[in-house]
């Protein structure tokens, strides 16, 4: 798999906890190599937003999809750290506010 052919469908899983959704991203992105970067940083970005509009529909699902995207996410931003990206902002624009 290439950078240009990962979709936001192969991070999400099927998965009732998060721990596997981190499973599931880190395996994933692990298979790609450092010229997709900005690929797998512009998915991050889609992530951090889809959490920030999660939060605002504030109902019993929201919580769990928050859940499972921030774990996701937090792997995505691992992997752009282990190469040379920073993501600290992508971790604030999808912390709980």
């Amino acid at each position: 798999m290439t950078g240009k052919n990962i979709t936001r469908v192969d991070l999400w899983s099927n998965c009732e906890t998060p721990s596997p959704s981190s499973e599931t991203a880190s395996q994933v992105l692990n298979g790609l190599k450092r010229e997709d970067v900005f690929v797998v940083r512009r998915l991050a970005i889609d992530i951090a937003v889809a959490i920030t509009r999660e939060q605002a529909f504030k109902d019993d699902d929201m919580v769990e999809v928050v859940r499972k995207l921030s774990a996701i996410l937090e792997s995505t931003i691992a992997w752009l750290a282990r190469h040379g990206v920073n993501g600290r902002a992508l971790r604030r624009a999808g912390s709980p506010s």
